[in-house]
């Protein structure tokens, strides 16, 4: 079974994030890992990634994805 990649950018996502995360988790395929980036919320969206990331859920892995500032 192919690994299927998913990128999710959020910003301030708190109101849909949670139904967009447990619609991944109902596909029907599930070799899926989703990589999650947020753009400095100041809701409560890094609460539900922080929930999420680092969990394995029905064979779909949720990962935070950090990028790193040039300097």
């Amino acid at each position: 079974m192919e690994k299927v990649i998913v990128l999710l950018a959020s910003y301030n996502g708190e109101k849909y994030l949670r139904d967009q995360l447990d619609s991944l988790i109902n596909q029907t395929y599930k070799n899926i890992d989703v990589y999650i980036r947020d753009d400095n919320s100041t809701d409560k969206t890094m609460d539900i990634i922080n929930e999420y990331c680092g969990k394995s859920i029905n064979g779909i892995n949720f990962l935070r994805w950090i990028l790193v500032e040039e300097i």
